[in-house]
This record gives C-alpha cells, sequence and structure tokens, in this order.
C-alpha cells in the first residue's frame, strides 16, 4: 500500500510535470506569493475559498511554502476571514500528514529518524499538547514535518490538533494581519503587523535557548 500511493503521487507529479512543461511550472513557482496566489485563487469566482482551502491542505505535497499561503489568507479575505480560512487550511493539512504518518508511514519516519526518534517520543508522551504546540512556535525542525513525527509517535489526535492550533495560532495571526494591511501599506495596521511579524520570529529564538534540551 505504501509503495502503491508514493508510487502514484510520483506519477501524477511526473504527469503534471509533463502536460506543463518545466516553464510553466518554473513560472507557477515564481508566483507563489500573495499578489500570485490571490489571481489564481480569484479566478475560480465562487470557489474560491474552496480552492484556496484545498491549496492549504495538498500544500506540503507539492512542496509549496506555508507562509507566503498564510499571508494571501489577509490579502485574499481580509483580517476576520483570512485567519479564519488560513487556520482552518493549516489545521487540516496539518491533520492530514498526521494521519499519513500514523497509518502508512509510521515504520518508515521511525526508520529515518532513528535514535532521535526516542527523544521526541518520550518528550511527546510526557505532555504532548505542550511539545506540539513548542514545535510549531520554534521553527526547530520544518513545520510539516513535526505532522509526520507526530503521527509516528504515541500523540493522541485530538492532543496533536490542539497543540498544532496553540502553536500556529500566533504565526498565522501576525501573518494574516500583515496580508490585510497590504491593500493600505503605510498605515498604522501594516507598521502594527510587520513588528508582530518579526516578535513571531525573532521571540521563538529566545524561547529556544531558555527551554530545556
Amino acid at each position: 500500500m505504501r509503495a502503491a500511493l508514493i508510487a502514484a503521487w510520483a506519477l501524477t507529479l511526473l504527469i503534471l510535470a509533463l502536460f506543463l512543461g518545466p516553464e510553466h511550472i518554473i513560472s507557477a513557482y515564481k508566483n507563489i506569493t500573495p499578489e500570485g496566489i490571490k489571481q489564481f485563487v480569484l479566478a475560480f469566482g465562487i470557489f474560491a475559498i474552496a480552492v484556496y482551502i484545498l491549496i492549504h491542505i495538498i500544500r506540503p505535497f507539492l512542496f509549496l511554502p506555508v507562509t507566503p499561503f498564510t499571508v494571501a489568507g489577509g490579502f485574499l479575505f481580509g483580517m476576520f476571514y483570512g485567519l479564519f480560512y488560513s487556520m482552518l487550511g493549516l489545521l487540516l493539512s496539518a491533520t492530514l500528514t498526521y494521519i499519513i504518518s500514523r497509518y502508512i508511514f509510521r515504520d518508515y519516519v521511525k526508520g529515518r529518524i532513528k535514535e532521535r526518534f526516542i527523544g521526541l517520543r518520550n518528550s511527546f508522551e510526557k505532555n504532548s499538547v505542550y511539545y506540539v504546540a513548542i514545535m510549531r512556535i520554534i521553527p526547530v525542525i520544518p513545520y510539516d514535518v513535526v505532522g509526520y513525527l507526530a503521527g509516528a509517535s504515541s500523540v493522541k489526535i485530538d492532543h496533536y490538533v490542539k497543540g498544532s492550533i496553540i502553536g500556529a495560532f500566533p504565526g498565522a495571526f501576525a501573518l494574516t494581519m500583515l496580508g490585510s494591511s497590504l491593500t493600505n501599506m503605510g498605515s498604522a495596521t501594516f507598521y502594527m503587523s510587520i513588528v508582530l511579524v518579526i516578535i513571531v520570529i525573532v521571540l521563538p529564538k529566545f524561547i529556544k535557548k531558555i527551554l530545556p534540551e
């Protein structure tokens, strides 16, 4: 089953690459900006919200970065709805990576991280909500990898979801505010969002230093 899924995923990417052509793929990835995402999503009219959330869900499997899509949420839908749709997309995407890791790639993930998995597993088991939240806030490992590690551990899905919501919210809030203020650059909200983004980036580095190993 695992080999079949990997083969199907690789085949899908290959077909898309052959169908679209390398130049179109390169062009598409260059447009992974708030403005480019906005234009793409709005082209679907009444389905724009559904398309935005769907892209969020499949984003990790297309090797797309999370930050531009979160900023684009505010740029597209404003602060309140942008934050809601961004968090919904982030949560669904995170849950999907957890499920895939738990039920399909668990042994593979364990094998890949080997001895490091023991320490991570023990930390998860002690206080899973706390550790999932911290790993979301502090970029010790890539954002999407947290879901794979949690899925391969004994973390319960409800604890994982709670930790993901707590950990993802500060960054999503700051980036959505930044996106919503891009239509009014120079405003107080714009500068406030810049300050919040800087705090979200810098503060975890200090937290990382004071946390026990």
